[in-house]
């Protein structure tokens, strides 16, 4: 994943300075440029192998499937997001999926 991450970086940096010609005009731009990627890209992905390596394979793809409605919820919360009905309709839904498939078989 890394790997993939790091090509991906490479091959676009060039771009940065060919469409964000306004990025690096104020400081506070460079440091928002400069967190995004290091903290919740980076530190993100790496918290994720850590637990990748620490639980079965199909509870991590359960925990991700959580991740689209926790994400939505906070940007709603924290950012004051507006959803539609089906927005929720589907959050709910995910929600229980997830429920379902992590209900032991008797």
């Amino acid at each position: 994943m890394g790997v993939i991450f790091g090509i991906s970086a490479v091959l676009l940096f060039p771009t940065l300075f060919i469409t964000a010609t306004h990025l690096f005009d104020y400081a506070t731009n460079i440091w928002v440029a400069l967190y995004i990627p290091l903290v919740p890209m980076f530190l993100g992905y790496l918290f994720f192998s850590f637990g990748l390596k620490r639980i079965p394979a199909s509870q991590a793809m359960t925990l991700a499937l959580v991740e689209i409605p926790v994400a939505t919820l906070l940007a709603v919360y924290l950012v004051g997001e507006s959803l539609t009905f089906n927005s929720y309709l589907g959050l709910v839904l995910i929600l229980l999926c997830v429920i379902v498939l992590t209900k032991k078989k008797d």
